[in-house]
């Protein structure tokens, strides 16, 4: 699966969220953290910025095709709104691997210093402060 596609998703496109059914039926390939720091930001559309160091983000690394991709481009409103930048990343089993992941920079929303969504409170908070594109 060397030329398989990989994409870190950290936001709604995680599992348990509701943007994960555009990954299909795709189990992760494992979860994991970016190597790192960033700043997380929750917000109705949920953001990284990758100028600001704050802690890894968690999330999740699926394989996907090309077609996928282009999916998750539109979703993302890439290069417009959101850039896709390859970082690397290391699962929870120790592998490490380089994979896509979607960042912009912005203001709003929360700052989730944990840079893991699943912290609901401020994953809640920063849902009603995001302005949209």
């Amino acid at each position: 699966m060397s030329s398989a596609i990989h994409v870190f998703v950290y936001g709604r496109l995680r599992s348990g969220f509701w943007n994960q059914f555009l990954l299909g039926n795709r189990k992760p390939v494992g979860r994991g953290r970016t190597t790192e720091n960033y700043a997380l930001y929750a917000s109705a559309m949920p953001y990284v910025r990758m100028d600001q160091t704050v802690s890894p983000i968690r999330g999740e690394v699926y394989a996907v095709s090309e077609r996928t991709l282009r999916d998750l481009d539109g979703l993302m409103a890439y290069p417009t709104w959101y850039r896709r930048c390859e970082v690397p990343v290391v699962l929870d089993d120790g592998l490490e691997m380089r994979a896509w992941m979607y960042a912009r920079p912005g203001s709003g929303g929360v700052l989730v210093e944990t840079g893991d969504l699943w912290n609901r409170e401020e994953a809640v908070e920063g849902a009603h402060q995001e302005q949209e594109p």
